[in-house]
């Protein structure tokens, strides 16, 4: 779990008064994250049930998220938080979501765009803000929420209901934004404090200079062009040594005769 999503999630909850049972999704807890990943602290007194597709730490029971077996309308809450990616089909797992949620309850949705891969223990997708708010189109109201760059973001996140107010989301809408990226070791802290945006919402004047590119490929090729200068000068040196080493000793030889 990313220090941003946690965090993303301790504001959520501050602000929302999420219901119970909050069931979340992809509770295992991986060992050695730079980040913990225990959610049930941002929940004190509430019914709080891990689920996840194998046993293990943080997990209260085992479930397929294609196939939950909680009744129809029982489950007060849902978060899937840094999970969706690693779930074979997830329009029928948000199918499944909206199905055991009860009138009126929530997901909580967080994943990756710029992520490397990470099997735990598979990863198959990559979500685009756009992605995120089609997985969860059959609910309103819902906000979704990306950070990084308009274009290229290393975070997605949403947070929808079955059905209510509009109002109950609407405190979000200023204090999700204000989530610094920096929380997150996976965040430079050159492009700083890197916001959380709301869908189509784009740079303004003040952060064009925090995103040199829009690509992380173009960021990439440009390192592998420096590690190839750097090699190439080191063989420039090494050789000019070599050189340098048998004048040297050519000058020891004439001085011996």
């Amino acid at each position: 779990m990313r220090g941003n999503v946690l965090e993303l999630v301790r504001v959520i909850a501050s602000l929302v008064d999420l219901p119970e049972p909050i069931v979340e999704i992809g509770s295992f807890q991986v060992a050695n994250q730079p980040y913990p990943s225990d959610l049930r602290p941002f929940f004190p007194g509430k019914q709080f049930i891990g689920c996840d597709a194998r046993e293990g730490p943080g997990v209260d029971r085992v479930e397929d998220v294609h196939a939950l077996s909680f009744a129809d309308g029982s489950v007060g809450t849902v978060l899937m938080l840094e999970t969706l990616e690693h779930v074979a089909d997830p329009i029928r797992a948000l199918q499944q979501v909206r199905r055991v949620l009860r009138p009126e309850g929530f997901a909580v949705l967080s994943s990756c765009m710029d992520t490397p891969v990470h099997d735990h223990p598979s990863d198959y997708w990559r979500f685009t803000p756009q992605g995120f708010d089609l997985l969860v189109k059959d609910m309103s109201p819902r906000r979704v929420f990306a950070q990084g760059h308009p274009l290229f973001p290393h975070t997605v996140a949403a947070i929808a209901r079955k059905g209510g107010s509009e109002s109950v989301l609407e405190p979000l809408d200023e204090a999700v934004p204000r989530i610094p990226g920096t929380l997150t070791q996976e965040v430079s802290p050159r492009i700083a404090p890197d916001p959380f945006r709301p869908l189509g919402a784009s740079l303004g004047p003040d952060e064009t200079d925090k995103y040199p590119e829009l690509m992380l490929h173009v960021c990439f090729d440009r390192i592998l062009a420096l590690r190839e200068e750097v090699d190439r000068l080191r063989a420039e040196l090494t050789h000019r040594d070599a050189a340098t080493g048998g004048i040297r000793a050519a000058f020891r030889a004439l001085r011996g005769r």
